[in-house]
């Protein structure tokens, strides 16, 4: 097994106020193109995602405004040795859509340009790398 580099997984956990509330975001994240593998156990939601090294800063800006996601903590743990390439896939595969999977709008998000945000690869306004 080699080690990629350009990939790092970031395990999610964000307590909701409610397990309705949890399992509302579960349905809403199951087609997200970069979800590898998610549940919940009552109020709280557990999310695996293949993500480039360079997003930290948007997942950190998630712990810090929970409230975003409608959740009242959310927390990241990053593995940074991934072995092998995370089968996620292709953007070229991906169903482009206005509105991500997940229902965010991002053509007229904030963190676009206060992260360097790409968007969405699943939606019409995903920048690819230049």
């Amino acid at each position: 097994m080699k080690e990629n580099s350009n990939q790092i997984l970031g395990i999610m956990r964000a307590r909701f106020p409610s397990t309705q509330r949890a399992q509302e975001n579960a349905k809403s994240m199951k087609d997200c193109p970069r979800l590898v593998l998610s549940g919940t156990t009552r109020n709280t939601y557990y999310g695996i995602f293949a993500v480039r090294n360079d997003m930290r800063r948007l997942y950190a800006y998630l712990e810090d405004n929970p409230s975003v996601l409608g959740a009242d903590v959310v927390e990241f743990t990053f593995v940074e040795r991934v072995l092998d390439e995370i089968q996620i896939p292709a953007h070229s595969e991906i169903r482009k859509e206005e509105i991500a999977p997940c229902g965010s709008d991002c053509s007229e998000c904030s963190l676009r340009s206060e992260f360097d945000c790409r968007g969405c690869p699943a939606t019409v306004h995903y920048r690819t790398q230049d």
